[in-house]
């Protein structure tokens, strides 16, 4: 069969075939939606009866509940990606060479980045398949408010590129492998790197660290979750968002990445000792501007929080760009080491 004039993937082809015939498809699919429908029923009941609390107007408490759902369901969506994407992908190569159908497959017409290009595709149609199962969750929230167009595209793609990292490592770990249990082992630990690890290096630093100075952020770049969370909305340290609070696994997450200043005016003085106190706000909202001591420069700060100048954030690259960047490189890099680890038989025996 042919596509587009060119013999499409073979292996892709059957993957994606004995992928969804499965009847561990349907188990996953209809897991995954019952847990996330949950989640949202749960966090709906809890925060319409504590609506009346906040006093606002009707809209403003229908776009925090909004928001509260979207960011909620995102949150799960990650932790969910991050169990079944490894699980499903460590047996590709492995799988292969425990059946013995690896080396027929190696001396084929297909090149080995075509075989686990292939493998690679059904794994992030899987998981494509997924986020397309949860947009009906997601529309609930985007109908109630506090959520636009762009927050939901950026949050599918934080979902989808997570995919696709964890399913190039779960390919290295499987070409590195001999057995299935082995490259699951491996794959599930590199996950537990990205999710927690990371973060756990990130303390570490501001533990070892006896200046006071606040860590560099650059492990976190490797870690899914403060992608996703910068990219879908800098709100302030207390949950604030456009005008109105919300509640959000993601707010402890963009406390570690709110610049020094944003901190300091979100009501965290305490966190920078001898800093002294901004300028006074003036009467029409305009900005405040003070000295940081880290960087011994003149910084402004927005009243909602934010930089007044790109160059007071850091340089101006967001954080979730420079996250893209690094994790698109590890997922790169993990699909070379596969690629090489899959040479044919004849390539080897020309190299030794």
């Amino acid at each position: 069969m042919r596509l587009g004039g060119r013999p499409r993937n073979p292996v892709l082809a059957r993957e994606i075939k004995e992928r969804l015939r499965t009847r561990r498809t349907t188990i996953v699919v209809t897991v995954y939606l019952a847990v996330l429908a949950l989640i949202l029923q749960v966090v709906y009941s809890g925060m319409s009866g504590a609506q009346d609390a906040f006093g606002d107007s009707l809209a403003t408490q229908s776009a925090r509940l909004g928001r509260s759902l979207f960011e909620t369901l995102l949150f799960f969506m990650l932790v969910l990606v991050c169990f079944i994407v490894p699980g499903g992908t460590a047996d590709a190569v492995s799988g292969e060479r425990e059946r013995q159908t690896l080396v027929p497959l190696q001396v084929s017409l297909l090149s080995p980045r075509s075989i686990l290009a292939g493998k690679l595709l059904s794994s992030v149609a899987f998981v494509f398949l997924l986020v397309l199962a949860t947009l009906p969750l997601l529309g609930v929230s985007f109908v109630l408010g506090g959520v636009s167009v762009g927050d939901l595209v950026r949050g599918v793609a934080a979902v989808l590129t997570t995919g696709l990292v964890l399913a190039c490592l779960a390919l290295a770990c499987s070409s590195l492998a001999r057995r299935t249990q082995g490259a699951m082992i491996l794959a599930y630990g590199l996950t537990l790197f990205l999710v927690l690890g990371t973060a756990m290096v990130y303390g570490a630093q501001q533990v070892l660290d006896d200046t006071g100075r606040r860590p560099s952020t650059a492990v976190l770049t490797l870690n899914p979750f403060f992608a996703a969370a910068d990219a879908t909305g800098r709100a302030g340290v207390d949950g604030f968002f456009g005008g109105f609070t919300t509640s959000s696994p993601f707010d402890p997450l963009r406390l570690l990445l709110a610049t020094e200043e944003q901190r300091f005016v979100g009501g965290f003085e305490e966190d920078f000792p001898g800093r002294p106190m901004p300028m006074p706000m003036p009467v029409d909202g305009g900005p405040v501007e003070f000295f940081d001591e880290g960087r011994g420069v003149v910084v402004g700060v927005l009243p909602d929080g934010r930089p007044l100048r790109p160059e007071d954030a850091g340089g101006g690259i967001p954080f979730w760009a420079r996250s893209a960047a690094v994790l698109g490189f590890t997922a790169g890099a993990a699909f070379l080491l596969a690629t090489r680890r899959l040479r044919t038989p004849s390539n080897r025996a020309a190299v030794g």
